[in-house]
């Protein structure tokens, strides 16, 4: 043992005795008096296995579903128990259309004279319209239909669908008419993809309208958007009314297909005749014509024309904007219409000319074959006749006119 060592432990032996007697008790290990492990106890505290937030979390799904759910739900059923005497049933809606009604898919379907694909076509319907089947003569891939107007024909079953909610009017609050050449509708309101795109004349139906845009059905169950713009609002059960001057507007709708592609019998923007313009510009007009030239040339009233004396031909100026000039055939029964024209303008008409691809704005002054293949002209609208420099001194004429002048 070191000299150190002895001294330090006399030290301290001399130290413990000092505080002996003072009263200290020495240091003792506490291991002896207090055991960590038979205690359990820790220098910090022990960690539970689930997360901080997981507890909060649960507090808040709870209040949503007190909030959301469960009240809602007792509040309903006490109005239901207190007030179970006083509500009455509900009538049933009624339905327009029955078993034997399809509905068309396409934008635009063709109706054939007979179940065959190279078949004249008579006419086209358009997107959402009914037809009702007939069932008379039905080929592989055909079925016989009839439109609303009468008109017959056979159409692809692949161009129709067997749903019919998208046309019963009682089931929405607005009926909505496309009055510009062509409508979009998205699947959603904003920034939506493009579900289809339909021509004049397509009817849809409402269930939400709001800011400008409106919620419609759709022929295959889809529920599509579309702004209100370009579009004529009605009540569901309602009709397109005649307004004042409305061969102005039958006129400048039917000049929104000039130079569009001519199509026998079409009925669109993808493909016309102008038996197609009359019918659409007069249907978002107020005046439903029928799809076929031989039962429009029933229409409106007979405008009567006076003949020339020294050149045979008709005085055209009687015919009015907004009249329908039927052309007889060249070829075919010489009293039977094979053609129409639309005038639009003094002297102005539409019509495609044989050979022609498109739709033309044409003078008729200008063109003598024209002049001598007019049969007869019917017109739509109750108008007078235009006031001009030439014929403003006829007090016939200025009379009549004095409610009511229209400019061509």
């Amino acid at each position: 043992m070191s000299k150190h060592s002895f001294f330090q432990k006399r030290r301290d032996r001399h130290l413990n005795a000092r505080r002996i007697r003072k009263g200290f008790q020495p240091a003792r290990k506490i291991e002896e008096h207090w055991s960590r492990a038979e205690k359990n106890l820790y220098v910090t505290q022990p960690r539970s296995g689930l997360p901080p937030w997981l507890l909060p979390l649960i507090i808040l799904l709870l209040v949503a579903l007190l909030v959301f759910w469960a009240a809602p739900t007792a509040i309903n059923r006490l109005q239901a128990f207190f007030f179970r005497d006083k509500v009455d049933s509900p009538e049933p809606v009624g339905l327009l259309y029955g078993r034997n009604v399809r509905v068309v898919l396409k934008p635009v379907a063709d109706i054939f004279a007979a179940g065959d694909i190279k078949a004249d076509r008579v006419t086209q319907a358009l997107y959402n319209e009914p037809v009702w089947l007939t069932g008379d003569d039905s080929h592989y891939g055909f079925v016989s239909v009839r439109l609303a107007d009468g008109t017959t024909g056979f159409m692809r079953t692949t161009d129709l669908i067997d749903g019919r909610e998208a046309i019963e009017p009682n089931l929405y609050q607005n009926k909505m008419v496309v009055a510009e050449t062509t409508k979009r509708i998205l699947s959603h309101a904003r920034q939506g993809t493009l579900l289809v795109e339909v021509p004049m004349g397509t009817v849809l139906f409402a269930d939400y309208r709001g800011n400008g845009i409106a919620r419609v059905a759709l022929p295959d169950g889809q529920m599509g958007w579309l702004s209100e713009s370009g579009m004529i609002v009605l009540p569901s059960d309602g009709q397109i009314q005649q307004v004042a001057d409305g061969e102005r507007y039958f006129c400048s709708t039917a000049l929104a297909f000039n130079q569009i592609t001519y199509l026998p019998n079409g009925q669109s923007v993808y493909g016309i005749s102008t038996v197609g313009i009359a019918r659409l510009a007069a249907l978002v007009n107020g005046i439903t014509l029928p799809h076929l030239l031989e039962d429009m040339a029933k229409s409106g009233n007979p405008v009567r024309l006076e003949t020339d004396e020294q050149t045979g031909l008709y005085d055209l100026t009687a015919v009015l904007p907004g009249d329908l000039i039927f052309l007889k055939s060249n070829h075919g029964d010489p009293a039977r219409p094979a053609d129409l024209a639309i005038c639009v303008a003094d002297h102005q008409v539409l019509h495609a000319g044989t050979g022609q691809t498109s739709i033309r704005l044409i003078d008729i002054r200008q063109d003598e074959k024209f002049q001598n293949n007019i049969l007869f002209v019917r017109r739509l609208f109750n108008q007078f006749p235009t006031i001009t420099a030439e014929n403003k001194k006829d007090p016939a004429i200025a009379g009549s006119s004095k409610s009511r002048i229209f400019s061509g």
